[in-house]
């Protein structure tokens, strides 16, 4: 990337910042689109590793103070308490057993997903894909032939016994032949509250699923 295409991109949050506020929604909208797309062109790595700093810096300027603390691992695990609602027939359908690069390649491009990672390591994604912008300023919910039910990572859950190592949200960014080019991951998760090193299971397992590891930037939310 050229000093000229950098210096318009960085402009761009400039104005938005300008506009809306340096810690707008706004601002981390642009910023989450611009690194998917510099991402999908294997562009400057020192750019996007900067913007992704900023966004951990957003998330941790913004969150509440409940999302804050990360909760301490139990042999490698995350415990929880929560009200779990078992999910219908109609949910279950929507989870996916991520186990092949083909079942990753399914995910829409430029849309994001919550996942989690259980205790049989099984890395579960539900396929309920939202916008950069939906993720940001609004809650997202399944619509079934049942009821709405908020999009919550316990879903994802197969019994309330069972214990998770990481959970977040994961974006599968593709180039313009339609191949993974890379993924951009965090560890968003108000129930669980996985600590930042989980988001290394979440790298090594794409990277099994030949994901280019150079091109799996992981977001630190808390």
């Amino acid at each position: 990337m050229n000093l000229e295409v950098k210096n318009d991109l960085l402009s761009i949050i400039d104005k938005v910042s300008i506009e809306y506020g340096p810690h707008s929604n706004a601002v981390l909208i642009t910023k989450l689109h611009l690194i998917r797309s510099l991402i999908s062109h294997y562009e400057n790595k020192e750019l996007i590793n900067d913007l992704i700093n900023e966004v951990s810096l957003h998330y941790a300027r913004t969150l509440p103070e409940s999302l804050r603390d990360r909760l301490p691992s139990v042999d490698g695990f995350y415990i929880s308490e929560f009200d779990f609602e078992e999910s219908n027939e109609s949910i279950k359908k929507l989870i996916i057993n991520i186990d092949s690069k083909n079942k990753l390649n399914s995910l829409s491009s430029n849309k994001w997903y919550i996942y989690i990672i259980d205790q049989y390591d099984r890395f579960r994604i539900m396929d309920v894909p939202v916008s950069t912008a939906e993720l940001i300023v609004k809650r997202s919910y399944i619509n079934t032939s049942h009821k709405k039910t908020l999009l919550i990572h316990p879903l994802l859950l197969e019994f309330k016994t069972d214990r998770v190592k990481a959970a977040g949200e994961i974006g599968i960014i593709k180039d313009k032949h339609n191949k993974i080019a890379g993924a951009l991951i965090n560890n968003k998760s108000g129930h669980f509250k996985p600590h930042k090193s989980s988001l290394n299971l979440v790298r090594d397992y794409l990277t099994k699923l030949n994901v280019n590891q150079d091109y799996i930037y992981g977001v630190n939310i808390g």
